[in-house]
């Protein structure tokens, strides 16, 4: 999941969307408040229905918030001559999936930076999650970016949908203007990393794998799980093979 995030790699997803049933991925984006129009056919886990960049951002909130999606604000407050607030808004919160769902998201997608399509973004310095988007023939690009205080949407298009030809991807086109804009307003903030919650565990595993680490392990790495899911300690050949058997066909079906 984490490499297939990473790098884009649709059919994970498609995989995914499969194993948990399409009813479920459109369930968990209504928690997440997303607004469009979702048929229940397996193309909708990659991206084949439309939502606002503002919405879509909205959404993403929740994997920087400890699991609770902040409704945009426009106008923070209202002062008259004398400096005096005459209206204030307060946040709008709701919870939307668990801390712990929000942070292992949070995690997944800081993967996205230090080693995936979000690369340009680890020139920042600091913890940041991510993820590029673009639609077929390059009509459409975005990325999502989040912090513990700040997530940050960009969108780049045509009013009058057409393809922005081959640099007009996610990565190439809106990540770049992502960074100068993190350049200029992150210092503002402090360089945290986000909240781990009670109900999460860290294992080493092995990174070609995803098994727990042992003595023959090459590439490992430290990661964050529901506590009571961490990986059984098999590096069973045949288990690996079959499941990317199971790929295979799925994508012929596709």
């Amino acid at each position: 999941l984490r490499t297939a995030l990473a790098l884009s790699r649709n059919l994970c997803t498609i995989r995914v969307a499969q194993q948990i049933g399409i009813d479920s991925v459109i369930a968990r984006a209504r928690d997440l408040e997303l607004e469009g129009d979702f048929p229940e056919v397996l193309s909708i886990s990659l991206g084949a229905a439309e939502v606002s960049p503002l919405n879509l951002t909205q959404a993403y909130t929740a994997f920087a918030n400890g699991g609770m999606v902040s409704k945009a604000r426009f106008i923070l407050s209202v002062k008259n001559f004398w400096g005096e607030v005459l209206y204030e808004s307060q946040p709008d919160l709701r919870d939307a999936i668990s801390p712990q769902n929000a942070y292992l998201m949070a995690s997944m997608l800081k993967d996205v930076v230090s080693s995936g399509t979000g690369g340009k973004a680890a020139v920042l310095g600091r913890p940041v999650g991510g993820k590029t988007g673009t639609s077929n023939d390059e009509k459409d690009a975005w990325f999502i970016g989040i912090t513990p205080y700040l997530v940050t949407g960009v969108y780049v298009g045509y009013d009058q949908a057409r393809s922005m030809g081959r640099m007009g991807s996610g990565s190439s086109s809106a990540l770049p203007i992502f960074v100068e804009y993190a350049k200029a307003v992150f210092p503002a903030y402090p360089p945290d990393d986000f909240t781990v919650p009670d109900g999460i565990t860290f294992a080493r595993v092995d990174s070609v794998t995803g098994y727990l680490a042992g003595s023959g392990s090459g590439k490992t790495l430290t990661l964050p799980f529901y506590s009571g899911t961490e990986p059984g300690a098999s590096n069973s050949e045949e288990a690996v093979s079959g499941v990317n058997r199971y790929g295979e066909d799925l994508l012929k079906q596709f």
